[in-house]
């Protein structure tokens, strides 16, 4: 209740946003998919370059009301940050983020949306060297 803690205020002021900018991201993870099915046709059409396009400013407006993507791909994993959906033996080292289902944010400081990952379980036994 801020009524009762009036320094509560300045967060909540802050963070007023955050339900909407929360059922906005399923919009964005759509164009984000529409994106990688575009371009893995034979040829780009100006159909997918509006659509990157389209992305690329919904992006830009997110950034500029605090929200920031989590970083994921080639990191430790972190688990307040990211949710591991499965772990993979790959030729990275443990723990390491290899491939990311869907993007997290970031909302000011505060954990908006987790990145869904996978994870590497570390190197194969025909990779690790003697």
């Amino acid at each position: 209740d801020w009524y009762a803690n009036p320094t509560a205020v300045p967060n909540l002021v802050k963070f007023c946003n955050e339900n909407l900018l929360k059922a906005l991201l399923p919009v964005l993870d759509n164009l984000t998919r529409a994106i990688e099915h575009g371009q893995n046709a034979r040829e780009t059409s100006p159909l997918v370059e509006g659509v990157e396009m389209t992305c690329k400013e919904f992006l830009g407006v997110l950034d500029r009301f605090g929200v920031k993507p989590v970083p994921a791909v080639g990191e430790a994993f972190a688990p307040e940050k990211h949710e591991a959906l499965s772990q993979e033996e790959s030729d990275r080292e443990a723990n390491q983020i290899i491939a990311a289902v869907q993007n997290g944010y970031f909302y000011h400081d505060r954990l908006l949306r987790p990145a869904k990952v996978i994870v590497s379980k570390g190197r194969t036994e025909a990779g690790k060297e003697s």
